[in-house]
């Protein structure tokens, strides 16, 4: 356990990369968590719990990325003394996306940024407003996609204590218009799946704009949140990268010197 709401998994060596998770909307850490034994090689899991769930359940969910972000910034300082990765699926790619814009703003070095089954910031074509989804269509298109179990969905605990922090993602999901001016300085890696129902693979070209460095792209015969049965196919790739990314960083590497 980390201090002040991040969830740390720590790495098996020391000057390990610091690997921030970002979930999809509505989720909490237990994705990330089972990546330890898989990552613990490269990097240490660090993972933001943000209000209106696990932990910070009774606070009431943020409804724009800009809070989200400022609540996160301010704990992940302690954090940057070691080489930064930023991770997120579906809304938490925004997540990620806009942290990173965020920690470069204020001279940290993010040495990449990993964006799974999400738009690139500034595609706007047929975008939803989930949010305002009546619940029962919310949840029918949430199970569909594999985000939610459908035994759980249909349970009133399910309606009365995550309904509202989903809709608050989405809100903030959907409201969403990126803040960064100048673009990224950071390599982005995105992956996407063939039978993504929510991101279609034109949504994604424009993460090449968004950054003065390398974007690569990857595609998987999968869904929305990257899964084959049990298998979470987006670890294997983000194993590759942080692995590559190892390679290539002195044992002595040194973090960042962000200020405030």
């Amino acid at each position: 356990m980390g201090n002040h709401f991040i969830r740390e998994l720590s790495a098996s060596r020391p000057s390990a990369i610091n690997l921030i998770c970002f979930a999809h909307a509505g989720g909490g850490t237990s994705r990330y968590r089972t990546w330890h034994a898989e990552l613990q090689e490269y990097a240490n899991i660090l993972i933001p719990v943000i209000p209106g769930r696990e932990e910070r359940f009774i606070e009431p969910a943020f409804s724009t990325l800009e809070q989200v972000v400022d609540d996160v910034f301010a704990r992940i300082k302690p954090y940057l003394d070691a080489p930064l990765v930023l991770a997120g699926i579906s809304y938490g790619g925004l997540l990620a996306y806009e942290m990173a814009t965020r920690l470069e703003q204020h001279g940290a070095c993010v040495h990449a940024l990993l964006i799974a089954s999400q738009r690139s910031p500034h595609y706007h074509k047929t975008r939803q407003n989930w949010h305002q989804m009546s619940a029962k269509k919310l949840i029918d298109c949430l199970v569909k996609l594999g985000g939610i179990n459908a035994q759980d969905a249909a349970t009133p605990e399910f309606y009365e204590l995550f309904l509202s922090t989903i809709r608050a993602d989405l809100e903030a999901s959907d409201g969403y218009a990126p803040t960064g001016k100048a673009p990224l300085t950071c390599p982005i890696h995105v992956c996407h799946g063939l039978h993504d129902q929510v991101i279609d693979r034109q949504a994604t070209r424009g993460w090449l704009d968004v950054t003065t460095n390398t974007v690569e792209w990857r595609e998987f015969n999968a869904g929305h949140f990257l899964f084959d049965e049990q298998k979470d196919i987006w670890l294997q790739d983000v194993k590759n990268v942080l692995a590559r990314l190892s390679r290539h960083m002195p044992p002595t590497s040194q973090g960042n010197h962000a200020h405030a």
